[in-house]
């Protein structure tokens, strides 16, 4: 038996290493598809340039793609910090992504500060972009990437018909 010792921040490092190798072929292979799987969706759109303004975007999970684009305003940042200030616990849901769905990523600049007992529990000091994710069964829910990409799903109380009016139209 062999016991191997790695310190820490090696650890990190591979991780790190892992992640960019599996970003880049997922960005290759989004390139070059027309359908994303969800995971291709958020490391794609955790991956945007800082220097452009993100867009609100609303991205079907069937269809694996992104039917939906909108400018990113103060009207969204009001709606997302909203649902962060909502937030009532984490979403105990084993399966994060529904089959049939869609998932609004609603980005935050600047980024905003937790204030959620919750959000401070698993480590998340800032949020610069969250995920409503809408299933067709269930309430929606929240996805957060924290400062290493590891996805919290938290359940909220806030109200979406401002949301829900916005993209009908």
């Amino acid at each position: 038996m062999q016991i191997y010792i790695i310190k820490r921040d090696k650890v990190y490092l591979f991780a790190g290493i892992v992640t960019c190798l599996c970003a880049a072929f997922i960005l290759l292979h989004f390139y070059s598809c027309s359908k994303m799987s969800v995971g291709a969706f958020l490391v794609y759109s955790s991956d945007i340039d800082r220097r452009e303004t993100e867009q609100v975007e609303i991205f079907d999970i069937e269809k694996g793609s992104v039917t939906g684009s909108y400018n990113n305003n103060a009207v969204f940042r009001k709606e997302a910090c909203k649902y962060l200030g909502s937030i009532t616990g984490m979403n105990g849901n084993v399966k994060v992504f529904p089959k049939l769905g869609y998932i609004v990523k609603l980005p935050l600049e600047p980024p905003v500060k937790a204030s959620s007992k919750y959000l401070k529990a698993a480590g998340i000091n800032f949020v610069d972009k969250i995920y409503v994710i809408f299933s067709s069964h269930g309430r929606p829910y929240l996805l957060i990437l924290d400062g290493q990409s590891k996805p919290y799903c938290f359940n909220f109380e806030a109200d979406l018909s401002t949301l829900k009016v916005i993209f009908q139209r």
